[in-house]
């Protein structure tokens, strides 16, 4: 698969941003247009140009995920500023996994805490629903060290859904 160039590369996120969360299927047409990006980094005006196509934490969001599957951790600063603006811990969790997938040490900090608030029922996590968590681990934060948290979060939760496929005849 050949990969865009940069100019290219910018079409297709923006094309792709307007689909939105189009459901089953998404997150893996995320990562095919992240193994299509350019291996070199983005420019600082060039990610400038994409926040400003997207302002908002919810607008930005699979631009993210493209950007830490494809491992171009330039975009950390501003996966850090649409963190802070998330008024949500589901949105928090989310930003915060992008940021852990591309090594940042304060979303797995932030993940790991969250998840401590969640055992012990704190303010705000008493009704958090850890099947989010799970999808977080599944489709962001799927490298070595996110899938050992996750077994741990599942062991320490006793959290062992199975989901199944149904057949019918």
């Amino acid at each position: 698969m050949n990969r865009f160039s940069h100019k290219e590369a910018l079409k297709e996120l923006t094309v792709f941003k307007d689909f939105g969360d189009s459901g089953s299927g998404y997150f893996e047409e995320l990562a095919v247009l992240a193994s299509r990006l350019p291996e070199q980094q983005f420019s600082k005006e060039q990610l400038d140009w994409l926040v400003n196509f997207s302002p908002t934490p919810d607008g930005f969001f699979s631009i993210a995920v493209v950007f830490a599957k494809a491992g171009h951790s330039e975009i950390l600063p501003y996966v850090s500023r649409f963190f802070n603006e998330c008024k949500k811990i589901e949105s928090q969790l989310e930003y915060a996994a992008v940021m852990a997938q591309l090594g940042d040490e304060s979303g797995y900090r932030f993940i790991e805490n969250s998840f401590e608030r969640y055992m012990r029922k704190d303010d705000g996590m008493k009704d958090y629903d850890l099947d989010h968590l799970v999808f977080i681990f599944e489709e962001i934060l799927t490298n070595e060290r996110g899938q050992e948290m996750l077994a741990r979060y599942r062991k320490e939760a006793d959290y062992y859904v199975v989901w199944e496929t149904l057949e019918y005849e």
